[in-house]
């Protein structure tokens, strides 16, 4: 008799799922868990960030004092103080804030842990009045009265711890988390930012008895921003064409009243 071997048709050597096919999957499913975690952990964040006592927001807040040089300009970051606090407690709020005015083109403020509120010397370039200014700086109050601040530095370190333990340290994604941390990028999302627009609304009315400079600012935002439709999908700041909408529609709702804007004091104008 004649062995005849035949044909191997179930090789355990050979996978039945083709290996690209696997590694998508696999990569899709790494993918939904990693966003789960990161979604409950920034809820998480989202509630505890309340809960965070004064005294050790402070000690973060250090690091900002220091990270951001202070302008030389004494007279305009004294200017910008005295307007904050003036805001404040407009609204009740007592606190001190640390406004740290930075020689940079940037127009732009932003609201840091620890109560420090940078502003951008390209700001004060851009702006035609003091209403206006308050408009900005009443936005970053808002930041500051929902603890966004706070809220953006823990997801800040969330994606960090995420991005590091998938991609390792040395990655586009952490270095881009790191920048968030420490302050270079302070990002909130789109519905945060709505929420101090119409903190900062509310805020100038009650401090001016009028709303003007709340849409002016935003017009003039317009003329800066440039941007396709769809890059404001994708950003963390709503296109200025909706804040310009939901603004004017707050304060008709409101039935504020609109009125002569003050000058910017001299300190002011750089």
């Amino acid at each position: 008799m004649r062995f005849r071997p035949g044909q191997i048709t179930n090789d355990p050597n050979v996978p039945k799922i083709n290996p690209l096919f696997e590694f998508i999957t696999l990569l899709i499913w790494l993918s939904l868990i990693l966003a789960v975690i990161y979604y409950a952990a920034g809820v998480s964040v989202d509630y505890f960030a309340g809960l965070i006592p004064r005294e050790l927001e402070n000690k973060i807040g250090a690091h900002y004092k220091t990270a951001f040089k202070q302008s030389a300009d004494s007279a305009s970051a004294g200017e910008l103080s005295a307007l904050t606090h003036a805001l404040a407690k407009t609204n009740g709020d007592s606190s001190a804030y640390n406004v740290i005015l930075v020689d940079s083109p940037d127009i732009n403020a932003l609201a840091a842990p620890g109560n420090n509120i940078i502003v951008f010397s390209g700001l004060l370039k851009k702006v035609k009045s003091e209403n206006e200014l308050a408009f900005i700086l009443s936005h970053e109050l808002g930041h500051f009265h929902n603890r966004d601040h706070l809220k953006g530095l823990g997801r800040g370190l969330i994606l960090l711890v995420l991005s590091s333990a998938v991609l390792g340290s040395d990655n586009p994604v952490s270095s881009a988390a790191l920048n968030s941390v420490t302050g270079v990028e302070m990002k909130f999302s789109r519905d945060q930012e709505r929420a101090a627009d119409l903190f900062a609304v509310d805020l100038i009315n009650s401090y001016y008895g009028h709303a003007a400079g709340a849409e002016e600012i935003i017009g003039s935002f317009k003329g800066i921003e440039k941007k396709p439709g769809i890059y404001y999908y994708f950003s963390t700041h709503p296109s200025p064409d909706e804040r310009a909408g939901l603004i004017k529609a707050h304060i008709e709702r409101k039935a504020y009243k609109t009125g002569a804007v003050k000058k910017l004091k001299k300190a002011l104008r750089l």
